[in-house]
């Protein structure tokens, strides 16, 4: 009896995670515009205040491979092969989670009577924020 119970409420639970990831979809599809445009001119707005514009966001990742590469790749001997290409793609993919976690929670608090109001608006915006 309880298997069956569990069996029926998974695939519920199915179900319903389906139906979430198929809104999901066709809320970037219908509004794909705006998504572009929003990430865009916030692209835009994040390289406005910097000298060195586009350069900044190869250049960051660089130096801190430099640096990590001194510290762990010759005074600790580290004996990874390609250990600064290591470095780089982890600097690169973890600075992508970090920002754009920020700035989905950022978005979601500043946002909140929206957020509260309307679902999709929520999903769009945390796509927005993923983007850019």
């Amino acid at each position: 009896m309880l298997y069956g119970q569990y069996r029926a409420d998974r695939q519920k639970l199915d179900c319903t995670l389906k139906q979430i990831k198929m809104d999901i979809y066709k809320d970037i599809k219908r509004y794909l515009h705006y998504l572009l445009y929003a990430t865009k001119s916030q692209l835009k707005t994040e390289v406005a205040n910097s000298y060195l514009n586009w350069f900044w966001w190869i250049l960051e990742p660089l130096m801190d491979m430099v640096v990590y590469t001194v510290v762990f790749g010759w005074f600790f001997k580290s004996q990874i092969e390609c250990f600064p290409a290591f470095v780089f793609i982890g600097i690169t993919i973890w600075g992508f989670f970090s920002k754009s976690l920020n700035q989905s929670t950022k978005l979601i608090k500043n946002n909140a009577a929206i957020v509260s109001k309307d679902r999709k608006s929520t999903r769009l915006n945390s796509s927005h924020a993923l983007t850019s």
